[in-house]
């Protein structure tokens, strides 16, 4: 701009000494000329104003509000900058909302694909309980391992967790059945299995099984006791005592036979009736109940000592019906005949542990006695 500045002096000083050096009426027709120009020009904006008016005002507004944008986006500019760490949460949070987006998607594909797997585990309750109305015990239990082991790999999904409260549900279900099974006579086979789903399955301790199992077992023999009831009304004692005693011999022996080969206990006792407290612990009808005001030490003792109150009930009963009724049989060889039986009967039971010698000869006195001598005496030595 200095420059021009400077041009413009020079050029305007070499005009006017070119001035000075020419005639004023040179100097004249040129003003007159000018001022034609200059009126020239003069109409020729004020024509290009009056033509252009509007496009001037047009182009005025224009700029006006040009003028305004700029300044509105200077202040939306200094806006957004002040935002920007808001504008960053936020774009943050979108992102995270776009990912959370893709992962329920993935898993919903994932569902999908698995549809049937996952029906098929969603079935196991329904399944499992198909099976214990059928008594298909091994295949109910098997359902309940899956479920566990569900849980053990799943265990904050909601859905497996509602899967194995139904589950456990029906493993109470499962237990009750199992205790329904020990009332009815098993083979020992079944039997052994039972006990075992029962351990799986059920709450209940060791002791509080063997207890449930020998109750069991005496409703049985009092069952198979009590059909013998009828012949009383034959006024025959001799014809009771023996159908009674043979009723002991196969049941009793069969019932702790099973008892060793379930629990894996030897039987070795020694059986008092007089000092059993069997009365005094009778085993009550509800067989699903707990052994209530027993600790931990109490409930041990009484484990190990419940087979003996069971034999001492047996033995007790035995006394029992040969102190009302052997009395009433007064033939020799009926006696006699008894007496044998008697006499098998007490080596089947002390087989499984059991002997009846001191308590029956407390009874029948030399009778029992003259027995034992003279099948001593016919044994080979």
């Amino acid at each position: 701009m200095a420059q021009t500045e400077k041009y413009r002096a020079s050029h305007t000083e070499s005009y006017l000494q070119e001035l000075i050096g020419r005639p004023f009426r040179d100097i004249k027709t040129e003003k007159e000329q000018l001022k034609r120009k200059a009126e020239t020009l003069d109409q020729e904006k004020l024509s290009y104003l009056q033509s252009n008016y509007k496009t001037l005002v047009e182009l005025a507004e224009s700029q006006a509000a040009t003028k305004a944008l700029l300044s509105n986006t200077q202040e939306i500019s200094v806006n957004i900058y002040g935002k920007k760490d808001v504008l960053h949460n936020i774009a943050s949070q979108n992102q995270d909302f776009l990912s959370s987006i893709s992962v329920h998607h993935q898993q919903a594909l994932l569902m999908h694909r698995m549809q049937h797997q996952v029906s098929s585990i969603l079935k196991i309750p329904e399944l499992m309980d198909s099976c214990i109305h059928k008594e298909y015990f091994s295949e109910a239990l098997e359902f309940q391992g899956l479920a566990y082991r569900l849980r053990d790999r799943f265990g904050s999904n909601a859905v497996i967790q509602d899967l194995v409260y139904q589950v456990e549900t029906l493993s109470e279900k499962l237990s009750a059945k199992f205790l329904l099974q020990l009332q009815k006579p098993l083979k020992q086979y079944t039997l052994i299995k039972i006990v075992t789903y029962l351990r799986v399955t059920s709450k209940l301790s060791e002791a509080e099984i063997k207890y449930i199992f020998l109750f069991n077992a005496w409703q049985q023999l009092q069952t198979s006791l009590k059909n013998l009831i009828p012949l009383l009304d034959y006024n025959n004692p001799e014809l009771y005592l023996k159908r009674y005693l043979q009723v002991i011999r196969d049941r009793a022996f069969s019932l702790l036979f099973q008892y060793q080969s379930v629990f894996y206990e030897s039987t070795t006792l020694y059986t008092d009736p007089v000092s059993s407290t069997i009365d005094g612990a009778n085993l009550p009808s509800n067989e699903t109940s707990a052994l209530p005001g027993l600790d931990r030490e109490s409930l041990q003792s009484f484990s190990q000592n419940i087979l003996s109150l069971f034999v001492n009930k047996i033995v007790k009963e035995i006394c029992y019906v040969l102190e009302i009724f052997f009395p009433r049989i007064h033939e020799t060889t009926a006696r006699s005949s008894l007496l044998l039986q008697l006499y098998y009967c007490n080596q089947s039971l002390t087989k499984v542990g059991t002997d009846m010698t001191i308590h029956l000869y407390k009874i029948l006195g030399k009778e029992w006695l003259n027995m034992l001598i003279s099948q001593a005496e016919e044994k080979p030595l």
